[in-house]
This record gives C-alpha cells, sequence and structure tokens, in this order.
C-alpha cells in the first residue's frame, strides 16, 4: 500500500515527528479507507549543510 516520504531538515524531536505521522495515517485512513498498518511512512532527515536553496546552504541561510 501507500509509502509517504517525508524529506525535512534535521533537528525535529520524536514528538514532532509523531505528530506527523499521526495526521498523515490519518488523513489516509479518513480518505482513501485504509488500515492504519497499511500505510508505511519513511523520513529522510537532511542537514542543512546538504540541502541548497537559491545557491545557498540552509546552515548559511538560517545563520544570517
Amino acid at each position: 500500500m501507500p509509502r509517504i516520504t517525508v524529506e525535512w531538515l534535521e533537528g525535529r524531536s520524536k514528538e514532532q515527528r509523531q505528530k506527523i505521522v499521526d495526521d498523515i495515517t490519518n488523513s489516509f485512513v479518513k480518505n482513501i479507507n485504509l488500515r492504519p498498518k497499511q500505510i508505511t511512512i519513511v523520513f529522510k532527515e537532511n542537514s542543512p549543510e546538504m540541502q541548497y536553496k537559491g545557491g545557498e546552504s540552509y546552515k548559511s541561510i538560517n545563520s544570517a
């Protein structure tokens, strides 16, 4: 069944990650009539040095 990938910057807490998991899971259960066990959610956490926007790393953007 669905495999959802969440890609974001590292540094968020377990509690924040769990809230996102709960919201995504509940949305698929409600809107697509799936069982929670059918939904896989994968987090890919990127360091600010490895993600760029407008030619600048997120680390340099956030430290300015």
